[in-house]
């Protein structure tokens, strides 16, 4: 009897401990993402998905993304002012 006791003692210790330390992440991820308050109930998936079989490869894509980007893209729409694109 003692012996079960002290069982469902230690199991019941080690289930607080994984909900502590999950609480403890989240609240890290919370605070690096700077969200407070209704923001910070967020839901997250278990695991990623997986990646997709097919990866592209690009072999030189900081020009492409600095080409593509939309903050630049809004500053010239609102600017009139054409870029000149090297593609």
């Amino acid at each position: 009897m003692r012996e079960q006791v002290f069982y469902a003692d230690a199991i019941g210790q080690r289930a607080k401990a994984r909900a502590d330390g999950r609480w403890r992440r989240r609240e890290k991820l919370t605070r690096l993402m700077g969200l407070a308050g209704r923001d910070s109930n967020v839901l997250a998936a278990e695991q990623l998905p997986a990646l997709p079989a097919g990866l592209t490869v690009l072999a030189d894509v900081e020009p492409y993304a600095v080409a593509e980007r939309l903050d630049f893209a809004r500053c010239v729409f609102t600017s009139g002012v054409e870029r000149n694109r090297s593609s």
